[in-house]
């Protein structure tokens, strides 16, 4: 049962990554590549995911259980270039 929850839970944040991580951070298309999206409503946009996910991380340190998954890596890219479209 851990296990089929545990899997459920990487299921879950996986989606993150490829569903509304990608949108949140339009902001970085924008900034680097001058897309026409929304800068504002990109960044508020990350800003409400991103507290989401600090909410979750306050309480541990990685995305499930106790140990690095695939959930973890799978949103890095996205949040580590953050930055560069004015996401702190």
């Amino acid at each position: 049962p851990g296990d089929a929850l545990a899997a459920a839970q990487v299921q879950r944040w996986l989606s993150v990554a490829a569903g509304e991580l990608p949108l949140a951070l339009h902001g970085t298309l924008v900034t680097v590549f001058g897309a026409p999206f929304d800068h504002e409503q990109a960044i508020a946009r990350a800003h409400a995911l991103f507290a989401v996910m600090e909410s979750h991380l306050d309480q541990r340190q990685y995305l499930v259980e106790e140990r690095l998954t695939l959930a973890d890596i799978a949103g890095y890219s996205y949040i580590a270039h953050a930055p560069e479209g004015g996401v702190a």
